[in-house]
């Protein structure tokens, strides 16, 4: 999934912007799906994409500084240190996730206009403000969401809308409301693409959101991408999908702690 790495600047970062044609020329063959008779067999149902994407480092730089500075400043020893050194890393990451929005929705917008009405597509973010500046971005192709605030009732009714309606062509859905939910095309419509906007701790949390679509009853090969914004926590984030659920977290003190999250803090403190 490497093979859409942007350039290097001078400064020695990559630019993810340098990709959309190539991603533009990738999405428009979407618009010529096989029936699931003509499918080859030998065809992945389920494959991964990396998209890197640039992000203003300055401003990333200042947050993680402050988060970084705040975290050292704790006990290890201290009571509940794990849980609040989670809460100021989900700041690090919220703040990822919201510079990473407006190369997202041009990616989804290019999405959206290259392929015809019925193919639709389905988010995946972490933090609401993230997804309140996309719903805002994408509100014009028709939009539903689900989190943690929506009923199970309501969130079964807006996924069964979103597979076989005819008005909302975009859906995103968060850790907290990707749970259980079939999310492929009926009706005529084509879902088999889900986005990562946001990356997370655990392998868990990738594929539970792609089982929406890669589960019994799809009949298209389902495409995961995921945006991750080279230079930030995300270099860390980008391989945990890959990595095996029984090696992701250890429990300290009784607490869940992501390796991925251990990793960052000794090296911070390493330097």
């Amino acid at each position: 999934g490497w093979q859409y790495a942007g350039g290097q600047t001078e400064e020695g970062l990559f630019k993810g912007a340098s990709n959309l044609e190539d991603l533009r020329r990738r999405l428009q063959t979407i618009m010529f799906q096989p029936s699931a008779e003509e499918l080859n067999r030998q065809t992945p149902k389920l494959t991964r994409i990396a998209v890197p994407v640039d992000v203003p480092l300055t401003e990333y730089r200042e947050v993680a500084r402050n988060v970084k500075d705040a975290i050292l400043a704790l006990s290890p020893k201290s009571k509940g240190y794990w849980t609040n050194v989670l809460d100021k890393m989900n700041l690090l990451r919220q703040a990822i996730g919201r510079a990473k929005v407006g190369q997202a929705v041009e990616w989804a917008t290019d999405f959206l206009d290259t392929n015809l009405d019925n193919v639709k597509l389905l988010l995946y973010a972490h933090h609401l403000p993230v997804v309140q500046e996309v719903v805002r971005a994408l509100e014009k192709y028709g939009i539903l969401w689900t989190d943690g605030s929506v009923s199970p009732r309501e969130r079964h009714e807006r996924a069964v809308r979103f597979q076989a309606g005819k008005e909302e062509r975009v859906m995103i859905i968060t850790q907290a409301g990707s749970m259980g939910e079939d999310m492929f095309g009926l009706n005529g419509n084509e879902i088999n693409n889900i986005a990562f906007l946001e990356l997370e701790w655990r392998p868990m949390d990738f594929t539970q959101p792609e089982g929406r679509l890669d589960r019994e009853g799809q009949t298209l090969p389902v495409n995961s991408w995921m945006f991750f914004a080279r230079g930030t926590i995300d270099d860390d984030l980008v391989d945990v999908r890959e990595t095996k659920d029984d090696v992701i977290q250890d429990v300290i003190g009784g607490e869940d702690v992501p390796t991925v999250v251990q990793e960052l803090i000794r090296k911070w403190r390493q330097e």
